[in-house]
Formats: structure tokens, C-alpha cells, sequence
């Protein structure tokens, strides 16, 4: 399972997981959504913004869900728009999953590095895969 990246806030009575995501400038795609770890997150075509989860086992074998740990806490950083963050049930695995515009969000395990978007608007598992800007437009 892929965190959407996360960072543990401790306060006198619990533990908090905090789940960033952030916009990182990705080559010549511009500013896209990353995960606390830098990231590229991906929308998958046929969820179609629709907080639905479609990618099934064997797509997320290549394309691991941005899950959200149970008492997590998804923020926005930077230009991402807090509101525009949200969860759906990943029907897979049975867990949260963050959503950005509707969008269930992936990365992608051909991506060797942060800021790296190299499955950027190709066609695989059953669909096109493509980054999300900070205003929740898909660039396809």
C-alpha cells in the first residue's frame, strides 16, 4: 500500500497520522500533486472522478493506492486545495484512499524517484493514467 505521505503528530493523549499532499513542479507537466514524499500521484482514467476506486488487485500491484491509515488526517499543502481532498474505499484492500476532485489517487512503481512522472498519460491496467494540478484539472 502507498501512503499518501505521512508524518506521526503526538499530543498528550494520541497519536495522529498526518497524510500531506503538495503540488511539486514535475518537468514539463508544470506543478502536479505529490505525496509527502515527493511522489507523483496519478488519477486512473476509468475511476472517472467519481470517488470509485476501479483499479483492481492487479493494477495496484503496479499502481498502489495513496491510502490513509486508520485516525489519519489528509492535508493539504502549499496550493493544494483542502477542499478538494477526500477519501473513497479502495474495494481491494477494504481501506481509505485519498481523492483529490473526485479523483482516487495512485502512484506508480515505474517511478524510480520523487518528482519522476513516468507514467504519465500511457495506457495501462485497463486505462490511461494521467497527473492532477493543484486546481483539480487532469493533464491529459
Amino acid at each position: 500500500m502507498a501512503q499518501a505521505g505521512s508524518r506521526t503528530a503526538a499530543s498528550p493523549r494520541s497519536r495522529t497520522i498526518i497524510i500531506y499532499v503538495r503540488a511539486a513542479k514535475v518537468g514539463k507537466l508544470g506543478s502536479v500533486l505529490v505525496n509527502g514524499a515527493g511522489r507523483v500521484l496519478y488519477v486512473f482514467a476509468p475511476d472517472g472522478g467519481k470517488k470509485k476506486v476501479t483499479c483492481d488487485a492487479s493494477c495496484q500491484s503496479f499502481w498502489p493506492a495513496a491510502t490513509v491509515p486508520a485516525h489519519a488526517v489528509v492535508k493539504a499543502q502549499g496550493a493544494v486545495k483542502q477542499r478538494l481532498i477526500g477519501t473513497a474505499l479502495n474495494p481491494v484492500t477494504h481501506e481509505l484512499v485519498v481523492t483529490y476532485n473526485g479523483w482516487p489517487l495512485y502512484t506508480y512503481l515505474g517511478d524510480s524517484r520523487p518528482d519522476e512522472a513516468t507514467g504519465q498519460n500511457i495506457d495501462l491496467s485497463g486505462g490511461y493514467w494521467w497527473v492532477m494540478n493543484p486546481n483539480g484539472k487532469i493533464d491529459r
